[in-house]
């Protein structure tokens, strides 16, 4: 699995059509989780899964552009073998 991280001190993006995008893709076909380890810091999770026939420019060229210009981050989308999927994970990581 890669990971991306981006801490507290990374900046907010600006309201954008890019930023409209990576929230309408989170809606669509994503998934916010999060947990907190033993050190108290908190983990939060993006992913942002699709079909590799239909979805696979999109998750692998599309997605991560838009993470690297929205967070200044650079994102690697996963496959899981056999399955037809794709999965770009963002990490977010801070303190409470």
């Amino acid at each position: 699995m890669n990971k991306t991280s981006l801490n507290q001190n990374s900046a907010t993006p600006p309201l954008s059509d890019e930023l409209y995008e990576f929230i309408g893709a989170i809606i669509g076909d994503g998934c916010v989780s999060g947990f907190k380890k033993k050190s108290g810091k908190s983990n939060y999770h993006i992913s942002i899964t699709g079909d590799s026939r239909f979805d696979k420019d999109y998750l692998t060229k599309k997605i991560p552009r838009l993470v690297q210009l929205l967070f200044g981050v650079k994102a690697n989308p996963s496959f899981r073998k056999n399955i037809l999927n794709f999965n770009q994970r963002v990490w977010f990581c801070a303190r409470e």
